[in-house]
């Protein structure tokens, strides 16, 4: 068992006290109002549980982030290898670092990636467009 400070507006455990500090010392340590608001607790607990009615219970879990169509094209442009270069397959990203180069050195291979730079941004942008609101229509 251990002690934890419970914040009294929402019910959430907020520290958790080292296990040698006993009942009689927690207002010694951190004061009676923070004393007050302190106690025992099974080792398990962890900070956000719940203390309500003398039990204890877990968070709920946040519900997953959902990837916005300009976040999943980013993430499209880093991992999915669409293009077809030298007998490889990369990425858009690891493509526009090599136009950079091929660029840089007015290879007339800078346009041919170029192309297929472009070929695979418009597939990405057809499969996550931006979101049109009703205003827009």
């Amino acid at each position: 068992m251990c002690y934890v400070h419970i914040d009294p507006e929402s019910n959430e455990i907020t520290q958790i006290l080292n296990p040698q500090v006993l009942s009689p010392d927690i207002a010694y340590w951190y004061g009676e109002e923070f004393s007050s608001n302190c106690v025992q607790a099974p080792n398990e607990v962890d900070q956000r549980w719940i203390y309500k009615n003398g039990e204890f219970t877990p968070p709920e879990e946040e519900p997953a982030h959902v990837l916005t169509p300009a976040e999943q094209r980013k993430l499209a442009y880093e991992t999915e290898p669409l293009i077809e270069w030298e007998g490889e397959q990369i990425t858009v990203d690891a493509a526009n670092r090599l136009w950079l180069g091929y660029a840089a050195e007015e290879s007339p291979k800078a346009d041919e990636l170029q192309t297929m730079i472009i070929a695979a941004k418009t597939e990405i942008r057809e499969r996550f467009p931006d979101e049109v609101t009703a205003d827009e229509t």
